[in-house]
């Protein structure tokens, strides 16, 4: 090895050195400022995400605004009554100048506008410098050609769709904090299998160091030994960064302290996904995990109890609120057609006036207001609108036409959406059943193999194979289990979750045989939600919807 190798090794060495000791240093500084870590189990998730989701605040307001809609409309065709009052007073007043400029003057000296006027009805109407009017105004539409009932069908369904909407909004939250949760879970088990890995290689190298001192190997095997503690460091450090990446994005889906520190407490495996349909409550008990390491020796994942009857596409809530909105443009339809109706209304107007000179401007007796009560029938009826109802005509005609599509459409989803879950939750439960005893066999084998390397009757590539295919084993049994998890889960929330969501395939979790003989970590990618190894990978349900 040249001197340029050299010291581009031993830069790469002190960085990642560097690197490990400072991002402790940094968590372990959050955790001081955010205090003892607080306790997360997967249904406290499920109980903190409503309260902190916008997109479930959104549709709670979509319903509510549905509802007032609906009081809207209603109040267009229902009896109207209104209280008025209003106090005037006139600084300057043309009809009582008129009145004292025209009257007889008293004098024949006196001005003609100071003249005192004499008693004129009129000019106490006109002329008054104070007008108090208490009113009442009644008005009720007479015949409206059955737009009253139209008009609550309307409502009905636009705050029927509202609601479909809203379970909609709260099935995909909690599908999201499912998937959020485990990816949280998987990650911090992978940081534990990154640990454990550095470990291994750690004590490979001081057996190979030892083995150099004795001269029972050569120095290329203590080199390659070096190379892969060297090589593990970033590993770890990336699956640190990885775990502390979706820790955050569970935190903020839960709207807690980002610097808070918290500690997942259930298992990938005990998480009941038959109680997410719950609204309110959710069971607290989770049943202890089996098994060492979080994860059972056998298959304990019980299969979740499927409604037949939410297979059936016109069951589905997105079909439903499909429906629901194909109603109100059929309601539309039928106003515009309306529009050409005549309309007949019935109003009435009933005051009492008080007319107070300045010398007086408060009334002293009932009998000091003068009422007035009149009562009025109109008719309307449109002739010439310039083909303004026509153009609104063509405009709910094709909103109905794209309304229905949207239902058709929405029903052929539906129908794939079900089979797409069945065959996902087939082939999850497949990979599950796969995975159980890999771990195990794997570990055997590498206790196996450092027995024999140990002897020298192995070479620490062998050693360093079975310790990647351990790490690999690993990684895909969570991934298998936070897959089928979140199939369970999809099945569970079926009728209320989005058309098309969770159906895909995510990458499982897996290590890559480094090259020089070191162990790798899985690696995961911020973005991605879920682990995702460098050269194995698996095949299930994605982790989050669209």
């Amino acid at each position: 090895m040249n001197h340029s190798a050299l010291t581009a090794y031993a830069r790469h060495a002190a960085l990642a050195v560097l690197l490990s000791t400072l991002l402790p240093a940094t968590r372990a500084a959050a955790q001081a400022t955010g205090g003892a870590p607080r306790t997360l189990s997967l249904d406290d998730a499920f109980r903190l995400a409503e309260p902190a989701s916008d997109d479930v605040r959104i549709a709670q307001n979509a319903v509510t605004r549905s509802k007032g809609q609906y009081y809207q409309t209603r109040a267009t065709v229902l009896p109207q009554l209104t209280a008025t009052a209003n106090y005037q007073h006139q600084i300057q007043n043309q009809f009582a100048a008129i009145s004292r400029r025209f009257a007889q003057p008293s004098a024949a000296n006196a001005p003609p506008d100071t003249t005192q006027a004499a008693f004129n009805p009129i000019s106490v109407l006109f002329g008054a410098q104070n007008q108090i009017v208490f009113g009442l105004q009644a008005s009720q539409p007479l015949y409206v050609d059955g737009r009253f009932a139209l008009a609550s069908r309307v409502a009905k369904a636009n705050e029927d769709a509202t609601r479909f909407g809203l379970r909609t909004a709260r099935a995909k939250l909690r599908y999201d904090i499912a998937s959020a949760y485990f990816d949280a879970l998987i990650a911090d088990k992978l940081v534990q299998i990154a640990e454990s890995s550095m470990v291994q290689v750690s004590r490979t190298l001081r057996q190979t160091t030892l083995q150099r001192q004795v001269g029972t190997v050569a120095e290329y095997d203590l080199l390659r030994s070096r190379v892969a503690v060297d090589a593990q460091r970033p590993l770890l450090i990336q699956a640190t960064q990885s775990r502390d990446v979706a820790t955050l994005i569970l935190k903020q889906l839960l709207n807690l302290p980002l610097t808070a520190p918290i500690t997942l407490s259930t298992p990938i495996q005990d998480a009941d996904m038959d109680r997410a349909l719950a609204a309110s409550q959710l069971d607290s008990d989770v049943r202890p995990s089996a098994g060492s390491g979080g994860l059972p020796t056998t298959d304990v994942i019980a299969m979740p109890r499927l409604n037949p009857r939410d297979t059936i596409p016109t069951a589905r809530t997105a079909v439903q609120q499909a429906q629901a909105a194909l109603e109100v443009q059929k309601g539309a339809l039928r106003n515009a057609e309306l529009s050409r109706v005549p309309v007949l209304n019935l109003s009435s107007n009933y005051s009492r006036t008080a007319f107070q000179p300045n010398t007086t401007p408060i009334p002293r007796t009932l009998a000091d207001f003068y009422p007035a009560w009149t009562v009025s029938l109109g008719f309307s009826v449109p002739i010439i609108t310039s083909g303004r109802i026509k153009g609104d005509q063509m405009v709910a005609r094709a909103n109905v036409a794209d309304a229905e599509a949207r239902v058709h459409q929405g029903e052929r989803a539906a129908a794939l959406d079900v089979q797409l879950a069945l065959r996902s939750l087939e082939q999850a439960q497949a990979n599950w059943l796969a995975s159980i005893g890999t771990e195990e066999q794997a570990d055997k084998a590498l206790r196996i193999a450092e027995v024999r390397y140990t002897n020298g009757i192995s070479t620490q590539l062998e050693l360093s194979d079975i310790r990647n295919l351990l790490i690999q084993s690993q990684a895909s049994r969570l991934t298998a289990a936070r897959d089928l998890q979140l199939a369970r889960l999809r099945l569970t929330l079926l009728r209320d979750l989005p058309l098309g969501s969770g159906g895909g395939t995510s990458a499982s979790a897996g290590g890559a045989a480094s090259q020089g003989g070191g162990a790798s970590a899985p690696q995961q990618g911020p973005s991605a939600g879920a682990p995702s190894g460098a050269t194995s990978s698996s095949t299930g349900t994605s982790g989050r919807p669209e």
